[in-house]
């Protein structure tokens, strides 16, 4: 996503021109309502995706820098590790985020 003038924008959804709202989870904290959640499988899916965010970011010339971002972009990467014990055969989830996110 990106942070422009106050605003958010879902950065790998071209459709979505309108400011994304932020709300409050009671238990999770601050989300992005409606931001684009894909399924990676590789790093090399979080590169294309991250090349392709930053292709679509606000840029405008400076007196530094003709191409200067004009924005902050933020990710956030959840991973999910799934295991099958074979001798129970029961089956369990971990998930973590990158960045950690920290209950309010």
């Amino acid at each position: 996503m990106e942070i422009y003038c106050e605003r958010v924008r879902d950065l790998l959804n071209p459709k979505s021109r309108g400011a994304l709202r932020v709300r409050e989870h009671p238990i999770l904290g601050p989300y992005v309502q409606d931001l684009s959640k894909l399924a990676v499988t590789s790093y090399a899916d979080i590169a294309d995706l991250m090349d392709c965010g930053n292709k679509a970011r606000t840029v405008a010339a400076t007196n530094m820098n003709e191409t200067s971002s004009r924005s902050h972009a933020v990710f956030t990467i959840v991973f999910t590790q799934r295991c099958h014990d074979q001798l129970t055969g029961l089956d369990s989830e971990k998930v973590g985020t990158l960045p950690p996110t920290v209950p309010t």
